[in-house]
């Protein structure tokens, strides 16, 4: 039996807003529960976001479900495309997918960057002359 081949084409951007830099955000399956936002982090496992800059975009850890690293894509044997805002892995000698939703991952964005500042209890002080 032939193993399908994992790929992306032009048609896979059918229904999807270009050109864009959105992060790739989907919904899965865990323990036979439909989860949302759960985002797809294809970046290296060295990478660090320290806490002033996780403060200053207004993130909290309660903001994702679940995250989907490069690890676990690998160890699934999947294939992901940000340009394309789809997961593509083997399942049952066929291909699945996990498609992004563009109007979930615009709206969690616009709420995160209009939620109000989180407090870091920095004080400043301005000095008058």
């Amino acid at each position: 039996m032939a193993v399908p081949t994992l790929g992306f084409s032009e048609k896979d951007k059918e229904g999807t807003c270009q050109l864009h830099d959105d992060t790739l955000v989907v919904t899965i399956r865990i323990g036979g529960y439909d989860v949302k936002r759960v985002l797809v982090y294809q970046g290296s496992e060295a990478e660090i976001m320290y806490p002033d800059l996780f403060n200053e975009l207004n993130l909290r850890s309660k903001d994702w479900r679940a995250i989907l690293a490069r690890r676990w894509l690998h160890a699934m044997g999947a294939v992901s495309s940000t340009l394309h805002l789809k997961v593509e892995y083997l399942t049952q000698g066929r291909v699945g997918e996990l498609l992004d939703s563009q109007a979930m991952a615009g709206q969690y964005l616009v709420s995160a960057i209009t939620r109000p500042p989180v407090d870091s209890g920095v004080v400043v002080r301005e000095e008058t002359p």
